[in-house]
């Protein structure tokens, strides 16, 4: 066996083989809090804004998806009201 290193990272060869041993660098994950501050309807106004302004083509898959999403949203609606009611 021989050691290749280089800066922090090192990797083991195997002389006979030719074969490369090597321990990936730990992850360090940084946790950040995400606040929602795209709503659905932001979502459905932007879209038909773009369709609209002619920067997005309205085709068979955005009106599925524009379907899509204000069926979501009535449902996100009628959950609220039954929270309430």
């Amino acid at each position: 066996m021989a050691t290749v290193r280089s800066g922090d990272a090192q990797v083991r060869v195997n002389m006979r083989t030719g074969k490369f041993y090597s321990r990936p660098p730990d992850i360090q994950f940084e946790a950040k809090a995400y606040q929602q501050t795209f709503s659905l309807e932001d979502s459905i106004y932007t879209i038909e804004q773009a369709i609209a302004r002619g920067e997005m083509r309205r085709t068979g898959f955005t009106k599925v998806g524009l379907a899509r999403l204000h069926e979501m949203l009535t449902q996100e609606e009628e959950r609220g009201l039954n929270a309430f009611g």
